[in-house]
């Protein structure tokens, strides 16, 4: 896949992924006002002369669209990676102020448990690459500990996190992020030693 054909796919995902996210709050939102008006999320009425206590079904939605990016960037991570400095920061941007960088963390946390699981180093690389694009948009503190546990995890599993936090520095926003104080260079760097 070329870098454009990559852009336009990931453009698309943050736009659905924003859409899927303000449906997911819309319902954690209602199981929440509704377990505070009614104290639990059962529904008590008459049906044919008799009492019936039902369970209201809840509202899920369906996990096909956040599997769906998973596996695009399992598949394609790597255009961001071998992309221009131009390039990349195309995609950092397009992900600034919207929920596909919590998305992208939560990609983070599941590639450490895929590193965990597989030993692939791999899954190290696409961890730290997903940091990478988010930038630290949400909050340093917390993209820090996704980072640490990455590294942590590659030196338990015997997988040496140094080269590719390394290669990842030296691709990585060299300007201070809006949600930290360091940029996020520096830090992948000083993990890097």
């Amino acid at each position: 896949m070329d870098f454009e054909t990559f852009y336009a796919k990931f453009s698309d995902y943050i736009k659905k992924y924003g859409e899927y996210s303000k449906e997911e709050h819309k319902i954690a939102e209602e199981k929440i006002t509704s377990q505070k008006s009614k104290g639990s999320t059962q529904r008590v009425f008459l049906r044919n002369g008799k009492l019936v206590v039902e369970d209201v079904p809840e509202k899920t939605l369906s996990s096909e669209l956040p599997e769906e990016i998973y596996l695009f960037l399992d598949q394609n991570i790597e255009e961001y990676l071998n992309a221009s400095a131009e390039d990349r920061d195309k995609v950092r941007k397009a992900c600034e102020d919207n929920a596909f960088t919590e998305f992208l963390c939560k990609y983070a946390y599941r590639a450490n448990e895929q590193l965990k699981n597989t030993k692939d180093p791999i899954w190290l690389t696409r961890g730290v690459a997903a940091i990478s694009i988010e930038n630290f948009w949400i909050d340093f503190r917390d993209v820090i500990g996704y980072l640490h546990e990455l590294h942590t995890t590659s030196n338990k599993i015997g997988i040496d996190p140094h080269p590719i936090f390394q290669r990842v520095s030296a691709i990585s926003s060299q300007e201070n992020p809006r949600g930290g104080p360091t940029p996020l260079s520096e830090v992948m760097k000083s993990l890097a030693k």
